[in-house]
């Protein structure tokens, strides 16, 4: 990450007052531009930084824009970012450069965890898998991502845990849950 700008000097490190951010590659090259307000994130050669129009997506090795602006991004887990655009969410695909199925259709979206990503629409949750499919259908008022074969989801007031198959393996009702 790069700066330029004003800075002050507080208890021995430098902070940004005014100016624009941008990414370097360990070889020197601006993969970058000195030209956004925040860089939000890197992971797997692709960063996520921010400017007034909104979240733009690069691929650091190649040093070119991928997509946006996107109004908000996810974070990049097993191939897919979930991407924002006119109040709805879809999965970009850096790899394959194409949004994940039906594109822009989710309420929220989020990233995928052991293949599997929380979704919703009219206010109900379920699972997509990596081909863009409904695996487990949208049923839930709430839901959490995969983590170690299990999920929460909220039935009424409380949470339950589902396997990958969608089948209810804890039942005792918590009152939250947390996630990967």
């Amino acid at each position: 990450k790069v700066f330029q700008g004003d800075t002050d000097v507080l208890n021995g490190d430098l902070q940004p007052v005014n100016g624009t951010y941008g990414l370097m590659r360990n070889d020197g090259t601006l993969a970058v531009p000195l030209r956004y307000t925040d860089v939000l994130w890197t992971n797997g050669g692709v960063a996520a930084v921010t400017d007034a129009q909104g979240v733009w997506l690069y691929d650091l090795p190649a040093a070119k824009v991928l997509g946006g602006p996107y109004t908000a991004v996810g974070l990049y887990r097993e191939g897919y970012i979930p991407v924002q655009q006119d109040g709805l969410w879809g999965y970009y695909s850096p790899v394959a450069d194409e949004m994940l199925g039906s594109g822009f259709q989710w309420q929220t979206a989020l990233p995928f965890c052991e293949g599997l990503a929380a979704v919703s629409a009219d206010k109900l949750y379920g699972y997509i898998d990596t081909k863009g499919s409904t695996v487990i259908p949208l049923a839930y008022q709430g839901a959490a991502s995969f983590g170690e074969g299990l999920a929460g989801v909220r039935v009424q007031k409380r949470w339950r845990f589902i396997n990958t198959s969608g089948t209810m393996v804890i039942e005792p009702a918590s009152a939250g849950v947390q996630s990967c």
